[in-house]
């Protein structure tokens, strides 16, 4: 499953290559950011984010085999089975974390070739806010089923270090959930932020067209309203590719999930 959702999240963001050229192509910052992109694909550290899930995970195992030995069969299939688990993990976690801060590099740039009329319907935001909801949905799966395995583990073994570990890192929900609030929700907030910029600077040059006193005749009175049909237009357009309510409910969906968790302890 890991591996099928990493599979599809490279398959959106290849298809949003060429819209996201061409949304930083008159970017000041382009050079800058396309530079601090190859950096990111490098494989080293990728390899030193998989190696460390792995490394990790091991040592979980290792500290943890006293207390569900008595539960669960531990051999080499097993360290070598939570050893790939753990490096496929450290390798999401990393691109989780490129990912959303890859979002904040593009957003943060004021020169940004947005639709001046709605900044929000253009290709390369519908697309990147696409995969962003693909991340986080994801992500949000990946969270509850770290909760489920918190609950559980405790039932399986009665320790207090077993427990203890059900509350910690990697399994810990407060991880989980802050991942998911920073893929899910911090990339949109920072495009958000792109779109009103853009907006306000389009409703500036719109309202420098228009006169400062009203108009005196039906053809002057004509001009004005359309111009002020355009300021309507831009100041009333979308500020994210979908409705603000579903972010709500995104964000309420993990606040209930971490207190149905918490509940149950």
């Amino acid at each position: 499953m890991a591996l099928g959702a990493a599979w599809q999240g490279w398959r959106l963001l290849h298809s949003a290559g060429m819209s996201i050229d061409d949304l930083i192509e008159a970017s000041s910052s382009r050079d800058a950011l396309l530079a601090w992109w190859s950096g990111r694909l490098d494989l080293r550290p990728q390899l030193v984010a998989s190696l460390a899930g792995a490394v990790g995970s091991v040592a979980l195992l290792r500290v943890l085999t006293p207390e569900v030995a008595t539960h669960l069969r531990i051999n080499v299939v097993s360290y070598l089975s939570v050893g790939w688990a753990g490096a496929v993990c450290g390798a999401a976690l990393y691109w989780c974390l490129i990912l959303t801060f890859l979002a904040w590099r593009i957003f943060v740039l004021d020169d940004l070739a947005l639709v001046w009329h709605s900044p929000a319907s253009g290709a390369a935001v519908r697309r990147l806010s696409m995969g962003y909801a693909f991340a986080s949905a994801a992500v949000l799966m990946a969270s509850v089923a770290a909760e489920l395995l918190a609950l559980k583990i405790p039932n399986r073994a009665e320790s207090r270090l077993v427990g203890a570990v059900s509350l910690a890192f990697p399994f810990s929900p407060f991880v989980a959930v802050s991942l998911t609030f920073a893929v899910g929700l911090l990339p949109h907030f920072w495009l958000r932020r792109a779109v009103v910029r853009r907006r306000d600077r389009s409703l500036v040059t719109i309202s420098k067209l228009l006169p400062s006193d009203p108009p005196s005749d039906l053809a002057g009175l004509g001009e004005v309203s359309l111009g002020l049909e355009a300021y309507r237009r831009v100041e009333t357009a979308p500020l994210l590719p979908f409705s603000t309510t579903t972010m709500v409910e995104y964000a309420a969906a993990l606040l209930g999930s971490l207190a149905a968790f918490l509940l149950t302890r």
